[in-house]
């Protein structure tokens, strides 16, 4: 899809790692830019994967990604999944529904959590699809799947699987179970049963 890029920053990245690249290092399997220099994509847990729900109204579609910020300011992060796996981030609803803010945090990574539509995931072709994490300190930066930043920041590319909505079959038989349960004194008076 063209790629994106940041300008390497020791001050605010995605995860605690980064190093830098042109965005043009892509493969199937989302780890191009691994194999040049550092594997740097450590800010999501993988594998990610969505499980469609029977219902958008019941779905909850979150990533956590971890940020280091000690840049002095505010920075702005957001993700993109090509839900419909025809090779871009560029349809309704691929991007996450907001954009966050990062602080400036002593506390380093913290774990900032992306939202996406609901009905959107639901809607998905399934299969294995990709992710893109994108951090900046100038939020116009992160609206955009695309394109080169002279901005401080990282990009960071994953796979991701959307599984189908689980089926329910019938549930398990619990044999029956029948207790007898006695006491009573031990000369055979007052016994008592259940």
């Amino acid at each position: 899809d063209g790629g994106a890029s940041q300008a390497l920053s020791a001050t605010l990245r995605l995860g605690t790692q980064a190093d830098g690249d042109t965005g043009l290092l892509q493969n199937t399997n989302a780890d191009a830019d691994d194999t040049n220099n550092l594997d740097d994509e450590d800010s999501v847990t993988t594998p990610i994967v969505f499980t469609k729900q029977a219902t958008a109204a019941n779905a909850v579609y979150v990533v956590p990604v971890a940020v280091t910020n000690t840049s002095g300011g505010n920075a702005f992060l957001s993700g993109f999944i090509d839900l419909n796996q025809d090779g871009d981030f560029l349809d309704t609803n691929e991007r996450s529904s907001s954009v966050l803010t990062i602080p400036n945090s002593t506390t380093n990574p913290t774990t900032f959590y992306l939202t996406f539509d609901s009905t959107a995931v639901n809607a998905a072709a399934l299969g294995t699809t990709y992710a893109r994490f994108r951090l900046s300190s100038v939020n116009g930066d992160v609206n955009s799947s695309v394109g080169s930043s002279t901005n401080p920041g990282e990009v960071e590319d994953y796979t991701v699987t959307i599984d189908p909505t689980p089926t329910l079959g019938t549930p398990p038989t619990c044999p029956s179970v029948s207790t007898k349960l006695q006491w009573g004194t031990t000369n055979g008076a007052d016994n008592y049963y259940l």
